[in-house]
C-alpha cells in the first residue's frame, strides 16, 4: 500500500508540472508576426547621433549660438533606421516652421538631414509695444 501512495503521490507531481508547464507556455504564446523593436542600444546610437548632428548645427542644421534644437520624437523605421525630429528656438522662444528631422541607423550614422529653415535666424526679441498697448 505504501508503494501505491508514492506511485499515485509522484503522478500527481508530474500532473501538477504538466499543467503548470502549459499554463506558462500559453501565458508567453508562440512568436507573432508584429516586428520586435531595436535592442535599446540601436536607439541609443541612432539618437546620440541625431542628437550630436543637431547640437552642432551640420549642413542643413545650420544655426546661430542663440539657437537649439530641442528633439521631440523619434519614429522607428526599416533597416534599423530612425527619424529623430527636433523643433528650433531662438533665444529661447520657438521659431514657427524651425522643425528639423534627422535620420540615423542603429550603428549611429547620420544619414540624412533636413530642415524647414535654412540659415542662422536672427533678429530682436524685446517687443517694440507694451503689453498694455497690444
Amino acid at each position: 500500500m505504501k508503494r501505491g501512495a508514492t506511485a499515485g503521490r509522484l503522478l500527481t507531481a508530474a500532473t501538477t508540472l504538466t499543467v503548470l508547464a502549459g499554463t506558462i507556455a500559453a501565458t508567453v504564446g508562440p512568436a507573432t508576426a508584429a516586428p520586435t523593436p531595436a535592442p535599446p542600444s540601436a536607439l541609443a546610437a541612432a539618437v546620440n547621433a541625431a542628437d550630436a548632428a543637431a547640437a552642432a548645427g551640420l549642413d542643413a542644421l545650420a544655426k546661430g549660438p542663440d539657437e537649439t534644437y530641442e528633439r521631440t520624437n523619434v519614429t522607428p523605421w526599416v533597416g534599423g533606421l530612425y527619424s529623430v525630429a527636433y523643433e528650433r528656438s531662438y533665444k529661447g522662444l520657438p521659431v514657427v516652421g524651425g522643425d528639423a528631422v534627422v535620420l540615423a541607423d542603429s550603428q549611429g550614422k547620420v544619414r540624412g538631414l533636413q530642415a524647414a529653415a535654412s540659415g542662422r535666424i536672427g533678429g530682436a526679441t524685446t517687443a517694440r509695444i507694451s503689453a498694455q498697448k497690444a
